[in-house]
């Protein structure tokens, strides 16, 4: 097989292949010899509800290292941020605290809007919902909850009661205040589900529809709200479904895809051409004008996330790389100048680190943005020269206060900003208030705020405004480490490590492992709080790590955070040379001292589960180990019958260059690289779950290898999740998840 090889990459970027350090650490070698550790061995009690509680003596090599735990009702009772706005004055803030309360099998999740007084940091209101944020003079705050609007108005120090605004009949997704402050745009669902029918005629989106009971997508309107009046509404016609209606794919938050103009005569927006899901590719940017109506394209080409330059000349979006695959996500930052309607868009030696930019404002002349490096996600500014040109990008050094340290972080929630990072503009041009979330992989999410001043963003001070999981502080979390091997054919990847702390040499040889794979493909695994769990159905790898088992989590080619190429070698090679770099990494685990060969386990969800189905049967064979168990979820175990069920079979074509039925040679490539054709090699103990209603994997590429196993007299065992998507969202739910994947590993290591 051919390799990338390190020169390969853009000159820019060659540096994330480098190995990287996440936290301090006293240890000199990877798995060290460790003095003064005891060698008494543990194992971990199965009872449900004592599970974290207890902890035995036996004998399968476990070593505890805290009083108490990490248990998976501690992880699924954490609070996390979701979106932080500072008022344009700098006076106040909201953020949002994502809360999930209850015990065991009665398990809640709700949503906090927050308001604080800066000047004090204590909480001033507490509000059902999420921030919308404050309008220009700082006197208005709106919070959606529920698929409400509320709008609350100041006097003074003193917010009133909330008062709703919303269209009839339809949910509000984000709002927008205006530059004057006394109208507030919205973008709304305008999908109806229709009476029950004997029968449907599925145009496109076959599976949506029928999980979704009906036969045609809906869409997403423009209203805007008067304000200063009777709370009117007024819908304002757009091109297509507003902002990313029915892009199912798409985690951007709906608030990042429009913006006012300065004079508020007109907004920007982007745009899909419809609602259905294969046409994910169909995105644009317009522009419409208020008081005519009229929308004017500004870029078809698959773009979105526009933003108004505050001189209101300018717009700031970003276009997909249409070259080549697409599904690998990249794309580059564009301006699009008024004047002359003409975008220069910063492409090859002018384009982002990762080229997937998640754009969040202006200060002055410099566009702000996130994206990943490595296991980062930082915050970036690009300078704009002339009539709107692209020249250079820079990080922007933020200071955080302890007990984050320097290292690795993850700023605004993580992959695709699903927290966001927010810029508001002031009255003075020079100064910008700033909002956002920030973790470290031992240390918590928190709300912080900061300003910028002069023309160009040097840096900045955050100050903490929440007071969130408390109880983390006191917690002894597992050191993780960044490390690098070499794949099969010599390309450097890069992965986190966990080593349980308090084993010698002799005993990590000899401990078991796991492998997670992340979903995606174009994904990462990040420095998030790890108390978290993982991404992508929030795996409880920190309780497993103080349980005992090693755990290696790799950005296998096809991941974000290296670059355009890596994330793109994998066209053409799902199951390939990606698969080759998760069971590189066992490998390289074991030959550190680090695991017991014999002793290796596999888990993933998605994508990751696509990993877990193809090792089951083949890991011995291309790399010498038998896998010891395996826990998969959404799993797609087929990519031929694939094709055609998921609510996104263009991407098939966009990864693989055609179809399965149009090339014998890629037909052939798609079972090769399919778990459930190499099942008559599989014998390892298998954990699967599902979502009944999951469009991405339908849940019949569960049943089929289900079947397989159970006929091969594998030991198997198969959950599903009424109601459930492709993860499920329930707390309820997933905590299942969580605790049947620590009993399953536990019972065959």
């Amino acid at each position: 097989k051919n390799g990338l090889q390190t020169s390969q990459y853009p000159q820019d970027s060659t540096h994330l292949l480098r190995p990287f350090t996440l936290l301090a650490s006293d240890d000199s070698t990877l798995c060290p010899q460790l003095e003064g550790v005891g060698t008494a061995q543990f194992y971990l009690s199965l009872s449900l509800s004592t599970m974290w509680a207890t902890v035995l003596v036996a004998a399968m090599g476990f070593v505890s290292v805290n009083s108490a735990t990490w248990s998976p009702l501690d992880q699924a009772k954490l609070t996390s941020i979701g979106g932080v706005f500072p008022s344009p004055d700098g006076d106040w803030s909201c953020h949002d605290e994502m809360h999930t309360s209850g015990t065991e099998g009665n398990l809640t999740a709700s949503s906090q809007a927050v308001v604080t007084l800066l000047a004090t940091t204590h909480p001033a209101l507490t509000l059902s919902g999420t921030c919308v944020g404050f309008s220009p003079n700082s006197l208005i705050l709106a919070v959606l909850n529920g698929g409400r609007l509320q709008i609350l108005r100041r006097d003074g120090s003193q917010w009133g009661a909330p008062t709703f605004a919303s269209p009839s009949g339809r949910t509000v997704l984000a709002a927008r205040f205006a530059p004057n402050s006394s109208t507030i745009a919205v973008a709304v669902s305008a999908v109806t589900v229709p009476a029950p029918a004997l029968a449907w005629t599925l145009v496109d989106d076959v599976i949506i529809d029928v999980i979704n009971k009906e036969a045609t997508a809906g869409g997403n309107e423009l209203y805007l709200i008067n304000l200063d009046g009777d709370m009117s509404f007024t819908q304002v016609p757009t091109l297509g479904s507003f902002g990313f209606g029915g892009w199912y794919i798409s985690c951007w938050p709906q608030d990042s895809q429009f913006d006012w103009s300065a004079d508020g005569a007109s907004i920007v927006y982007s745009y899909t051409k419809s609602t259905l899901s294969n046409n994910w590719t169909e995105a644009g940017v317009a522009i419409v004008g208020l008081a005519s109506g009229t929308s004017k394209v500004i870029d078809d080409t698959t773009a979105f996330q526009p933003i108004f330059h505050p001189d209101g000349l300018r717009i700031a979006y970003t276009a997909v790389d249409p070259t080549g695959y697409t599904w690998a996500q990249t794309w580059h930052i564009c301006v699009y100048t008024i004047a002359t309607g003409l975008s220069q868009c910063g492409m090859n030696m002018n384009s982002t680190l990762d080229q997937m930019p998640t754009l969040v404002g202006w200060h002055g002349d410099e566009l702000l943005y996130t994206e990943q490096q490595s296991v980062s996600v930082n915050l970036y500014a690009y300078s704009m020269g002339s009539q709107g040109a692209l020249l250079q990008w820079r990080q922007v050094p933020i200071q955080f206060p302890a007990p984050y340290t320097e290292g690795n972080g993850v700023i605004g929630g993580g992959f695709r900003a699903t927290s966001r990072v927010s810029v508001v503009r002031t009255a003075t041009a020079a100064t910008s208030h700033l909002g956002f979330s920030y973790e470290q992989p031992t240390v918590s999410q928190q709300a912080f705020v900061a300003t910028v001043t002069g023309s160009v963003v040097a840096g900045a001070t955050a100050k903490q405004i929440s007071s969130v999981n408390k109880e983390t502080l006191s917690h002894t979390f597992v050191k993780p480490k960044v490390v690098s091997w070499e794949s099969d054919d010599g390309l450097k990847v890069e992965g986190i490590l966990f080593t349980p702390p308090g084993m010698t040499s002799a005993e990590l040889a000899a401990a078991p492992a796991i492998v997670f794979t992340h979903c995606g493909p174009a994904m990462a695994v990040m420095a998030t709080f790890q108390g978290y769990g993982s991404v992508c159905a929030r795996f409880p790898l920190e309780s497993l790590a103080e349980a005992g088992f090693v755990v290696l989590q790799p950005n296998y080619r096809g991941s974000t955070g290296y670059g355009a190429v890596f994330r793109r070698s994998d066209r053409n090679d799902w199951g390939g040379r990606d698969y080759d770099d998760v069971m590189s990494g066992a490998k390289w685990l074991i030959s550190q001292g680090c695991a017991d060969r014999d002793r290796v386990s596999h888990i993933g969800w998605s994508y990751g589960g696509y990993m877990s189905a193809l090792a089951m049967g083949t890991s011995k064979t291309t790399h010498g180990i038998q896998l010891r168990s395996i826990v998969t979820g959404g799993t797609l175990t087929d990519l031929i019958s694939h094709t055609g069920t998921t609510d996104i079979s263009a991407i098939i074509g966009s990864w693989a260059g055609g179809y399965h039925w149009t090339s014998p040679e890629l037909r052939s490539m798609m079972m090769d690289h399919s778990g459930i054709y190499h099942v008559e090699n599989a014998s390892t103990p298998t954990l699967m779950f599902h979502g009944v209603d999951d469009p991405r994997m339908p849940i019949s590429q569960s049943f089929q290898l289900h079947y397989a196993l159970k006929s091969r007299g594998v030991p198997v065992k198969f959950v599903a999740f009424p109601g459930s998507g492709h993860i499920p969202g329930d707390p309820n739910q997933i905590i299942v998840v969580w605790n049947d994947c620590i009993s399953w590993l536990t019972q065959w290591n």
